[in-house]
């Protein structure tokens, strides 16, 4: 069960193989921790995440045991998860306050800003609605970043056709900030991890590609109707030809 666990992580993570990694985890025992402007650290202090100005509640997801409810984020599953109660903008209109109107980066609302003190990945893992756009944005230009794996593209306004618990990875410098948010909405965070090795197959579809088809697997390998309690894996073709694996707890 354990080694099928961690071919699941590979299936979720586009196959990627991990050299050299640190991990943050939303852990219940901290849900005390989490308020507005903390610095979350991660395991071997390789990277942070500070929360933004908002009010943030833990949801503890629970994951039945055996199901890699004790598992590292990016590895098998995951415990537990935050999210904030206002949506990310920069000024009191939330019409216009907004990063894809004003070309400003939120200092109110949900939004987490990630720093890394070594170059390499971060695959911040977050729950991301449908039909809400995600930003990755470097600070200082305050524009979006690429997303490794898929060519021309970047996180500028990604949105998915259904809710989806997924890591988005982007490269990161040393001496820079990055801003993650979800426009109108509040995007969830069930941690992070850093990586030294480059993302090859990430989410490879077109930014105009219709979804034909979802699917879903029990950990058996077994299509099923619909999710079910536990670990399912999710099949989505798109109208490109691209196939896109994700792995999704209830």
């Amino acid at each position: 069960m354990k080694k099928f666990l961690l071919a699941l992580a590979a299936i979720a993570m586009g196959g990627v193989a991990v050299a050299q990694t640190d991990y943050l985890e939303i852990l219940k025992a901290n849900a005390s921790d989490y308020t507005a402007g903390a610095l979350l650290e991660s395991e071997d202090a390789i990277f942070t995440v500070t929360l933004g100005e908002d009010t943030f509640e833990a949801k503890m997801k629970e994951v039945e045991e055996g199901d890699g409810g004790d598992s590292k984020i990016g590895a098998a599953g995951w415990n537990s998860q935050i999210t904030g109660k206002a949506n990310p903008q920069n000024g009191s209109d939330p019409k216009t306050d907004k990063y894809s109107k004003s070309g400003e980066l939120p200092t109110q609302g949900c939004y987490y800003i990630v720093e890394s003190t070594q170059a390499g990945y971060i695959w911040f893992w977050g729950i991301l609605n449908s039909d809400k756009a995600l930003y990755i944005l470097e600070s200082s230009s305050k524009a979006p970043v690429a997303r490794p794996g898929v060519a021309d593209q970047t996180y500028n306004g990604l949105k998915v056709t259904e809710k989806v618990y997924a890591g988005f990875p982007f490269a990161v410098e040393v001496g820079k900030k990055y801003y993650v948010f979800c426009e109108g909405s509040k995007l969830g965070f069930m941690g992070a991890r850093f990586t030294k090795e480059t993302p090859t197959a990430i989410k490879n579809v077109s930014a105009d590609a219709e979804v034909l088809s979802v699917e879903y697997y029990n950990l058996a390998g077994v299509k099923i109707d619909a999710p079910t309690k536990g670990i399912n894996i999710v099949k989505t073709s798109y109208s490109d030809g691209s196939v896109v694996t994700d792995k999704l707890i209830k």
